[in-house]
């Protein structure tokens, strides 16, 4: 990245870190709607801000990883090779970590018990029915 000019280095970052936006949204299975919404931004700002086309302000950077349940940090790690497997667990890190607040940690651990148990087809059986749940409310 070293042989970059300035506009050159701006224009991958933004596109990295746009990246890493969409992959975190989408790990966390969340939409554009959803992520902007909680942001304060419209979907069309974050669709282009996933794509690195826009320049993205510091604070709207923030909102958006809170809207997704990470950190800011996890945003700026500019490591080309890692994958969206980083960004899941640091989820579930914080999903645990969330649940353990509402002393409902017993109840994570049992349905991760049994969602192992699952057959692939199942379980995406199993998600769209939570899904609905979710809608329904």
């Amino acid at each position: 990245m070293s042989d970059l000019n300035e506009k050159e280095l701006e224009m991958h970052l933004r596109k990295v870190i746009g990246n890493k936006i969409q992959k975190a949204r989408l790990a966390a299975d969340l939409t554009q709607e959803d992520v902007a919404e909680k942001a304060g931004i419209s979907a069309q700002h974050l669709s282009s801000l996933e794509t690195g086309y826009r320049r993205i302000h510091v604070t709207t950077l923030y909102r958006i990883a809170e809207a997704i349940g990470i950190s800011l940090s996890d945003l700026f790690k500019i490591d080309e090779d890692s994958g969206s497997d980083e960004i899941i667990d640091d989820n579930l890190t914080n999903l645990i970590h969330e649940w353990d607040k509402k002393n409902r940690k017993k109840d994570a651990t049992i349905l991760l018990r049994e969602f192992r148990q699952l057959t692939p087809e199942e379980l995406r059986q199993l998600i769209e029915t939570v899904k609905t749940l979710k809608k329904d409310k």
